[in-house]
């Protein structure tokens, strides 16, 4: 009897384990149209700098700024779709792709995220005997996410209204980087 009320109580417990809406997550765009990927940007992100937390807030930001107000603030509206990567058996916000619209149709997919590469993050800094210079020192770890970059995902042709759009939202998104940087906030205005 008591091997029976386990497998009861076992089986809702793997189901509920994934949410529903990871389980339902759609084909995002970028994997149907990877090979016309173009970088309009790349940047080193320092390894002091959290990953999770960057892209939370950023997502947030991009809530509010870009498919909340994105005709008001960009000049056409957008939607936001997430990217997640595969870390320590369970799903991380990666990135997300903008879709900028026009006229109810998709004229542009620009995506925000972090590549595949690693970075060293060191314990402290120590002094080289022989040369004097800095070098790392203690526990060494490896951190995902070198880089931030920005590509445009599809192959639809940009024209002059579009392109300014694209200028405008990446300068957004750089503004909102560089208050992260500076103050641990995308929110934070300048002083």
């Amino acid at each position: 009897m008591s091997a029976r009320i386990s497998a009861r109580i076992s089986a809702p417990q793997r189901i509920a384990a994934q949410p529903r809406a990871l389980r339902a997550r759609p084909v995002a765009p970028r994997r149907l149209c990877v090979t016309a990927a173009k970088t309009i940007t790349t940047t080193e992100i320092p390894n002091f700098i959290h990953r999770d937390d960057l892209m939370d807030q950023l997502r947030t930001w991009a809530t509010i700024e870009c498919m909340n107000r994105g005709a008001q603030n960009f000049g056409l509206p957008m939607t936001i779709e997430e990217q997640f990567d595969r870390q320590d058996d369970e799903d991380v916000l990666w990135g997300m792709t903008i879709s900028i619209l026009r006229e109810g149709e998709r004229a542009c997919d620009i995506s925000f995220g972090f590549d595949s590469e690693y970075t060293e993050k060191s314990q402290y800094l120590d002094m080289d005997p022989e040369t004097g210079m800095p070098i790392k020192g203690g526990k060494i770890t490896k951190i995902k996410g070198k880089n931030f970059v920005i590509e445009k995902t599809c192959d639809r042709p940009v024209d002059d209204e579009l392109r300014g759009v694209i200028r405008s939202l990446c300068g957004g998104v750089a503004d909102a980087l560089g208050r992260f940087y500076s103050f641990g906030s995308v929110w934070s205005e300048d002083i």
